[in-house]
């Protein structure tokens, strides 16, 4: 059974490597679809799962050069941006798959 789905990854990421922009955020979003994977087989969740990660990393990737405080900001919005992905989409298979692979659950 495939269930039709689209989702935006939205986040705001603020800049502090650039004191001008440190208290404005810039929000970035990329709407991906998942409708064409089976959620319901492992090969289906394993593709909309990566397809989620992928997107993440691309809405938080900053221009700047990278630092190690950049590259922490990153991770932290790529993680931030899975986790709101997953919880808009709302499937108990992508939650699980998403417990299982980063040892943590969406409440």
């Amino acid at each position: 059974m495939k269930i039709s789905h689209a989702l935006t990854i939205a986040t705001a990421m603020a800049f502090t490597a650039a004191p001008a922009l440190a208290d404005s955020a810039e929000v970035k979003k990329m709407e991906i679809d998942v409708s064409v994977h089976d959620l319901n087989s492992e090969a289906g969740i394993d593709a909309a799962y990566e397809k989620i990660k992928i997107a993440a990393k691309r809405v938080c990737r900053t221009g700047d050069r990278l630092t190690a405080q950049n590259i922490s900001e990153m991770t932290e919005c790529r993680d931030r941006a899975i986790v709101e992905a997953i919880e808009s989409l709302n499937e108990p298979t992508i939650r699980a798959a998403f417990a299982e692979r980063a040892g943590k659950t969406i409440s």
